[in-house]
């Protein structure tokens, strides 16, 4: 029995087993099974999430793609609005002006109309100052002249007030 002992254990077949049977209390105790279904699941997690980031990505790419296509024209129409709007506030800008400016040059007529009244009327009242005080000293002097004329203006003038009427 010792020899057939000594066969069973030198041969192949039976280390072959006792290595199977030692393999599979290894993997019995080591649990591979739930960690290779751990390592599988959390692998198609991995998959499933760089998928959806793929088509995210390409949403987020699309849509800039969009926005970048379509970017010219928003500038233009913003450029467009832009000038509209410096052009209006230009022309209410000189319609202010305009509005101001005939004010000041109605002022102005204004004003020179009321000086040119005032030195008109300064002139008038000095001219007929002098001339009155021309005709005193010219009045005087024909009088003097001949005084005869002085009653005869006189008596004149008595006449004309005569026919005045007082009310």
């Amino acid at each position: 029995m010792l020899n057939f002992w000594k066969l069973i254990v030198e041969s192949n077949t039976f280390n072959f087993a006792v290595l199977v049977v030692i393999i599979v209390m290894v993997w019995q105790k080591a649990d591979f099974g739930s960690k290779i279904d751990g390592l599988r699941s959390s692998i198609i997690d991995f998959m499933e999430k760089s998928r959806t980031e793929k088509v995210n990505s390409e949403k987020n790419l699309y849509d800039a793609q969009n926005e970048v296509k379509n970017l010219d024209e928003k500038i233009g129409k913003e450029l467009d609005e832009a000038n509209l709007r410096a052009r209006n506030v230009v022309a209410s800008i000189e319609d202010m002006a305009r509005v101001s400016i005939q004010k000041l040059e109605k002022n102005v007529t204004t004003v020179i109309e009321n000086e040119t009244r005032k030195i008109n009327n300064t002139l008038l009242n000095d001219t007929i100052d002098k001339a009155i005080v021309r005709s005193e000293e010219l009045l005087r002097a024909r009088f003097n002249e001949n005084p005869e004329l002085h009653t005869e203006c006189i008596n004149r003038s008595l006449r004309i007030l005569d026919k005045v009427e007082i009310k």
